[in-house]
């Protein structure tokens, strides 16, 4: 009788040696199905913020030389033209900046003038709904002329608030209280 007990006893080791070595190789395999899609779009995922991060940073770099070229082109202009009347420009300022807000200190003798200025870039995203994002800054465009010398300019950023429309904008309130009608556009 003892020798069928110990033949019992090794025949039911290797069952279970057997069961547990297969149910490993199981669990490996899954992990290793599982693993291998949940990694790549753990990567796909990193990847694609930072080529949109990357594109979000070079558009806000394009729409600050925007104004800065707008900045500038307007500068000579306003040099160029020798105009002393404030509608006249106000013309010359809205057709190189496009802005709808346009407000004159005469104390200052300084135009300020209110714009947005936008650029699209395509975002990168892993499940559909990437596509065009339009990234908008507010500037806010300030020309000085001081007696007998040339015109300065200079640009400051605002929050967007500064330029969304609306009655209750700061932009609507300083057009509506102040602006020359020569500042909007002619349709």
């Amino acid at each position: 009788m003892a020798t069928d007990d110990t033949d019992n006893l090794v025949v039911t080791g290797q069952g279970n040696r057997l069961v547990t070595t297969g149910c490993l190789t199981i669990l490996i395999a899954l992990i290793t199905v599982l693993g291998l899609p949940v990694s790549w779009l753990w990567y796909r995922h990193w990847h694609d913020e930072k080529v949109n991060s990357e594109r979000r940073d070079k558009t806000f770099a394009s729409t600050l030389k925007q104004a800065r070229d707008a900045a500038n082109d307007t500068t000579r202009a306003l040099n160029a033209s020798n105009a002393r009347g404030t509608d006249v420009l106000m013309n010359v300022i809205w057709r190189h900046t496009k802005a709808p807000v346009i407000t004159y200190d005469p104390t200052r003798r300084a135009f300020t003038a209110t714009a947005a200025k936008s650029a699209f870039y395509n975002e990168e995203g892993l499940l559909p709904g990437g596509g065009p994002v339009r990234v908008m800054r507010c500037f806010v465009f300030t020309y000085a002329h001081r007696p007998s010398q040339m015109w300065s300019s200079r640009l400051s950023e605002r929050e967007n608030e500064v330029c969304r429309p609306g009655t209750g904008s700061a932009a609507w309130q300083a057009w509506r209280g102040r602006a020359s009608p020569a500042c909007m556009p002619r349709t």
